[in-house]
């Protein structure tokens, strides 16, 4: 494989002796191949600089790669300052999705609740108490509440 260029060489720590950068290659099929790496600035075992730290140095330069870091930092902080990674849709779509999880377990709790009450405890009317299990809103399961007590009540007063 050949190598045809180097691509976006940053540092990869603070000391700036180490600079991590993408290698594009081409095979013998003409397939292009693009693979990170990584050199130092030390010496071998022979006091030799690895040549793609001199061919970074000369090609883009101590101050290339300071901006290209501080491109990848301005673009990681207007990530963070969306929220989350990935941009605003993906933080919507979660949100919608908290949003539903936390109806679901009102509801549940609206039901739960539904149960516990006197009036629906002793109750003999099945299809009350089996549209309050299907019910899909809050507001549905205090009508039959509601409609529950309403026949309590007419059961209750002696008819003329």
């Amino acid at each position: 494989m050949k190598r045809i260029k180097i691509k976006d060489p940053v540092w990869a720590n603070q000391l700036k002796d180490r600079i991590i950068y993408l290698s594009e290659y081409e095979d013998d099929s003409g397939a292009i191949h693009i693979v990170e790496d990584s050199v130092n600035m030390y010496p071998d075992g022979n006091g030799v600089v690895h040549e793609d730290w001199q061919l970074i140095m000369s090609e883009f330069g101590v101050d290339q790669l300071d901006a290209n870091l501080q491109a990848i930092s301005a673009r990681q902080a207007r990530l963070n300052s969306m929220g989350r990674p990935g941009g605003q849709d993906e933080a919507a779509a979660e949100d919608e999705l908290v949003k539903k999880n936390r109806e679901q377990e009102e509801l549940f709790k609206a039901k739960l609740e539904a149960f516990e009450m006197d009036i629906i405890k002793t109750s003999n009317d099945r299809e009350i108490k089996s549209k309050i299990r299907k019910a899909t809103t809050k507001t549905q399961v205090y009508s039959f509440i509601a409609l529950a007590m309403l026949k309590a009540q007419q059961n209750d007063q002696p008819t003329e």
